[in-house]
């Protein structure tokens, strides 16, 4: 997921309440040891720096604003590190515990790296970072963000710390090598007022496979934040309090988080209060968030998708209470009732109310998945929702500190290096499989420290573009400690799988340059697991590399555009964040006919109604011929727009669709209804509907949060060929299909220039048998197959 839909500058997009209804499963201080430890290397002190390279001019939300607030290091000295050994230098060369400092950390921290060390500032251990019975400090991460690998971080009986823009991963209480029980960060033992924020906390497996909580509290922990970031792949997500009897923990805010293949615990909650806003949880496999033994919950316009057991009590019969408001429930399934199970669907009510003590702005639910994507996690600039849906990148954030003596260049290049600039930092990444604990994405992040590796020892991994790149140079770097694994490989043109280069060692390759969308990385044979760190590519080059570059052939390097009708005009592709500015609003109390044009003026048009009912009135109602441009109907938008013949429908945009977005009833099979430019959001089901014969036009328009973008009627009381041409359309948040087509009635979908935004779940054509009026169609395939649906894959584009 990348780019997101900010909501419309009128009013906020439709309650939660109604999607809930319409869902279905559903000063600087001196520090004595200054010369010495430059001496070493080990860290580097910077007067004067501390205010102006980390404080970012946004401050913690939630409890961590409470009990005298959450500063850490903030008008103290500001260090930089790259060792685990390092930090605990820092740390106890200052003054006392409770000197103010920051901690600016690059690179990989390991057990191997992370030594005790004795002072007057500190309390430290090997192989863990121990933040014991101090105060007052921060620790972050610069530029993208540092690893901290295998190696948790351990805060005990302190207070005022903040933790931002770092990776922890992998961090083990059994198997080798262990650390912090387990805990990627673990807090016990009276800690007060922390923050952390902007931060990626990963395992590779549950309890069985040696890892424990992601993010853990217990012994009188209070006043913490969990902002902006990811917690993955881990059998438990973290909790608040060890037994039913730990019930001093309390007063925790989580929002714009990620949580994401997680068994449980999202969090475990004991006793205390807890506030979860924002969040968007996928694929929770056993339960969510589980308030217990008195615990009080307050959950509010989170996202729940494809997961068990959301939010209730869970595994005793000691209850907590919630107030729930505001939610998302999308693919969501319930367990049923009993002695240790109370949980809050599938209506998701409320067992009590809960308050909080300070201000914060929530984004409505229905865009959480997107700017989660956007915000959330370590390497994202520490970028900020606003509160409407749009995104910020705060100034200020840490850079790299420059190396003391130049990198060496990776063993892995074979030839010159290309210059200018890695496109595939703007780029995303998909492949043929992934081994457990990596990632495609790593292949693109400019971060040498993550790798991807397939799943045996070949596959392939992709660089894909929204639109097309000259691509003439690019570089393969293994990842540290594995470099001569790769023995054989090839790069393709993504659309057109022709052959670009070729080689036997891993290093940069030149080629024709070549416009593409995608290119791929196929590991033809290796020794070992290879680790593919960096797939970088470039816009020209000359001379060669590693590989060998084949001529090019013409006859596979010609796209053949998928047909469409003249009526269709492709323009760039529209990105979601364009929403218009209604110029002022009308409230209708009928249906307004349209013989010609009727030109708005981007005024909010105001209906009735607004649920999923059938039988609504439509607000406009189109003749043959008519035009109906620059309107914005409302989040009462009845059954919006009906065409009786051929119609166009030019910038019209749906803040929240109602029964549909438009429907073209024609009568004639040469008969057109074209929607050009424009969008909508928030059909539980279809958005436009086609029940008479003729063609149905789609292009230049974005959607978010629909079910489809166009359904063809599937037991009308009349069956038609119908045909739907669906041309450069930006969509996010589908969950059904982009459309859904009668093959045995002879429809035809032809569809190009498709962006999906997000998951690559959504099917893009449906076929189905359709059916007469009062019965139900059955799905008959789905994808491309000559005849029904008519694209091809490189037709469609995810980001």
């Amino acid at each position: 997921m990348s780019d997101s839909w900010p909501g419309p500058a009128g009013p906020a997009p439709r309650t939660a309440a109604r999607r809930n209804r319409r869902r279905r499963p559903q000063t600087l201080v001196a520090v004595a040891a200054t010369a010495l430890l430059a001496a070493q290397g080990a860290v580097t002190f910077w007067p004067g720096l501390g205010e102006n390279a980390t404080a970012a001019p946004i401050g913690p939300v939630g409890y961590a604003t409470q009990n005298g607030g959450t500063t850490g290091g903030q008008g103290g000295a500001t260090v930089r590190a790259t060792t685990g050994t390092a930090i605990h230098q820092a740390l106890c060369s200052r003054a006392a515990k409770d000197t103010p400092l920051t901690i600016e950390v690059s690179g990989t921290i390991t057990v191997g790296n992370t030594a005790k060390v004795s002072g007057a500032g500190c309390t430290t251990a090997a192989g863990v970072v121990e933040l014991k019975e101090i105060s007052n400090v921060s620790i972050v991460g610069v530029g993208s963000g540092a690893v901290f690998d295998q190696v948790g971080i351990h805060i005990r009986g302190s207070k005022n710390i903040v933790i931002r823009n770092v990776t922890v991963r992998n961090v083990k209480k059994s198997g080798s090598p262990t650390s912090n029980g387990g805990d990627a960060i673990g807090m016990e033992s009276d800690v007060r007022n922390v923050w952390v924020d902007h931060v990626s906390l990963e395992a590779s497996g549950g309890e069985s496979d040696g890892f424990d909580g992601l993010f853990d509290m217990k012994a009188g922990v209070q006043y913490v934040t969990l902002s902006y970031s990811t917690l993955r792949n881990s059998g438990r997500g973290g909790l608040i309090g060890s037994s039913e009897t730990d019930r001093a923990n309390s007063f925790i805010t989580f929002h714009h988080n990620l949580y994401e293949n997680i068994d449980s615990r999202a969090p475990l909650l004991r006793g205390g209060t807890a506030h979860m806003f924002n969040n968007y949880y996928v694929k929770l496999g056993k339960s969510g968030i589980n308030s217990r033994a008195g615990a009080k919950a307050l959950v509010e316009n989170n996202y729940f998708k494809q997961s068990q057991d959301v939010l209730g009590t869970f595994y005793t019969s000691q209850a907590g209470t919630w107030q729930a408001r505001g939610n998302v429930l999308d693919q969501v399934t319930w367990s049923p009732a009993g002695a240790e199970t109370n949980p809050a669907g599938p209506d998701m009510r409320s067992t009590g109310t809960v308050s909080v003590p300070y201000t914060y702005q929530a984004d409505p639910a229905s865009c959480v998945p997107d700017v989660v994507a956007r915000t959330a996690g370590a390497g994202k600039g520490l970028a900020v929702s606003d509160g409407s849906c749009r995104s910020t990148t705060p100034t200020g954030a840490p850079v790299p500190p420059q190396p003391t003596t130049p990198a060496p260049a990776p063993t892995t290049t074979t030839g010159p290096a290309p210059s200018g600039t890695n496109l595939s930092l703007s780029a995303t990444a998909s492949g043929s499989g992934k081994a457990s604990g990596t990632s495609y994405g790593s292949v693109v992040d400019g971060r040498p420290a993550t790798f991807w590796s397939p799943s045996t020892s070949t596959g392939a991994v992709s660089v894909r573009w929204t639109s097309a790149q000259t691509v003439g140079s690019a570089v393969v770097t293994e990842a540290a400690g594995s470099a001569g694994s790769i023995k054989g490989w090839r790069l393709l043109n993504g659309d057109t799988e022709a052959v670009l280069a070729s080689g036997t060692s891993a290093g940069t390759a030149r080629f024709t340059p070549t416009s593409l969308e995608k290119l791929t990385l196929e590991i033809t044979s290796s020794s070992g697991t290879p680790k593919v760190a960096e797939l970088e590519t470039y816009g020209s080059g000359s001379g060669s590399g590693g590989g060998t570059t084949p001529k090019p052939d013409p006859t596979t390097t010609t796209r053949t555009p998928t047909p469409t009708p003249t009526t269709t005009t492709t323009t760039s592709t529209p990105k979601p964040g364009s929403w218009p500015t209604p110029s002022r609003t009308v409230q209708l109390s009928s249906t307004q006919n349209v013989s010609s044009t009727f030109d708005g003026g981007l005024a909010r048009y105001q209906g009735w109604g607004g649920s999923q009912s059938e039988n609504q009135d439509p607000l406009f109602v189109l003749s043959d011929g008519a035009t109906l441009k620059n309107v914005v109907i409302g989040n009462k938008a009845g059954d919006g727009v009906h065409c009786t013949g051929t119609c166009t429908l030019v910038n019209v945009w749906w803040e929240d669709v109602g029964e549909d977005a438009a429907t073209f009833k024609g009568t004639s099979a040469s008969q057109t209804m074209t929607i050009d430019g424009g969008g909508a959001r928030g059909a539980a089901d279809k958005t436009f509907q086609h029940n008479g014969p003729g063609t149905f036009v789609i292009k230049n328009f974005q959607a978010s949060d629909i079910g489809k973008l166009y359904r063809s009627c599937g037991n009308c009381s009349k069956s038609y060929e119908r045909d739907v041409v669906v041309s450069n359309v930006t969509l996010s948040q589908v969950r059904v299909a982009v459309v859904g087509i009668n093959s045995n009635f002879g429809d035809t979908a032809r569809l190009s220039g498709i962006t999906i935004v997000g998951s690559k779940n959504a099917t893009i054509c449906q076929r189905y048998n359709g059916t007469s009026k009062g019965k139900e169609p059955t799905e008959a395939g789905s994808g491309p197959d000559g005849k029904s649906c008519l694209y091809k894959e490189s037709d469609v584009t995810y980001r």
